[in-house]
């Protein structure tokens, strides 16, 4: 049982980086640079980690085991802020050039799909208790959508679908600094 101390409200948003993944995870002070920050979020952000299981039980109901076959976690945010090189880590078939003055963004084909895994890293501040964190590698499985309203900026919702990190099937990294309050 954690002790009351240790116990906190986490109200409030936080800030995105990504990064290509290259097999390890980097130090905080690497990831959390603003090279690496994809925009601020708008409408928060949802991690939801789920399993599959499979009950057996015998003919008359004593017996009875639950095996867990599967696991999946997904990361969900809301991107308010964001530009043609965002779209490189939403989209695997989105290639990017640069020229004076212009962007271009080329999207689809799926020969065109660049297999790369990302770093997806959300911190939450909080000066009190101390910052949260969630790291995930994987990919965006999401749709891109763009809504381009008069009343609303535009607003991307990729979600990450998350694959083993290490050789222990982590899919998720949760971390929470203990400041004392």
């Amino acid at each position: 049982m954690p002790e009351t101390k240790d116990l906190q409200i986490i109200a409030g948003s936080g800030e995105i980086y990504m990064m290509e993944y290259t097999g390890e995870i980097p130090e905080d002070d690497e990831i959390e640079v603003a090279a690496n920050q994809y925009g601020y979020t708008k409408g928060g952000a949802t991690l939801t980690y789920s399993m599959t299981s499979e009950t057996i039980q015998d003919d008359l109901g004593h017996v009875t085991k639950i095996i867990y076959t599967e696991d999946t976690a997904t990361f969900s945010f809301g991107l308010f802020s964001w530009c043609g090189k965002t779209l490189k880590m939403l989209c695997p078939t989105c290639r990017v050039t640069e020229a004076t003055n212009k962007r271009t963004v080329k999207i689809g084909g799926i020969q065109n799909d660049d297999g790369k895994n990302y770093l997806v890293r959300f911190v939450h501040k909080d000066k009190v208790k101390g910052n949260v964190r969630i790291t995930i590698v994987g990919k965006n499985t999401a749709d891109l959508s763009m809504v381009f309203a008069p009343d609303d900026g535009t607003k991307l919702e990729p979600e990450f679908t998350a694959t083993p990190m290490d050789n222990e099937g982590t899919k998720i990294i949760y971390e929470e600094e203990m400041n004392a309050a």
